[in-house]
């Protein structure tokens, strides 16, 4: 059998394309008669208001952070606490008219990057799903180990229960 060079630089190759080639995918008899050419279909139209509120005011901003190391501190010595072995949640008002958040997943707890963002995704999502619940309260979440093992439904039952009793708290 004889030998076929293979180009292997771009040297090798031809400069210019063949015009035959123009869209080799699908031939033109597979082609679906009924769509226009360029035509994608309509866009889908997403929801504009969930429960009266705008999809602006369900954002987080950062507004929506606890950023201050004084305000961190502060949390830190609130009295209104839930707590089990996978949730901490700490709540102070915070003399403003939005609800803040701060969020903690210790390096040393959950020690693989993936898993402590993904705790942080859901906190936020369930935040921002709450938020108007939480007017006029600074919130600080730490999250430990064992919130890993738990599925996306069993961690937000999970905070619906902890966001219950600071609600409670926060009545007294």
């Amino acid at each position: 059998m004889p030998v076929i060079p293979v180009p292997c630089h771009e040297t090798d190759l031809p400069a210019q394309q063949n015009q035959a080639q123009e869209d080799a995918r699908f031939p033109r008899s597979d082609e679906h008669q009924s769509r226009a050419a360029g035509d994608q279909g309509q866009a889908r139209k997403r929801p504009q208001a969930i429960d009266g509120l705008t999809e602006k005011a369900l954002a987080f901003s950062a507004d929506d952070r606890v950023k201050e190391r004084r305000a961190f501190q502060s949390l830190l010595s609130a009295r209104c606490k839930s707590s089990d072995r996978s949730v901490m949640v700490l709540s102070r008002p915070n003399g403003l008219t939005r609800a803040r958040l701060g969020i903690a997943v210790p390096k040393k707890q959950v020690r693989l990057a993936v898993n402590r963002n993904r705790l942080k995704r859901r906190v936020r999502e369930f935040f921002r799903r709450h938020k108007p619940k939480l007017a006029g309260f600074d919130m600080l979440v730490i999250v430990r180990k064992p919130a890993c093992e738990l599925t996306g439904i069993q961690f937000h039952d999970l905070l619906e229960f902890h966001w219950a009793r600071i609600a409670r708290c926060r009545e007294f």
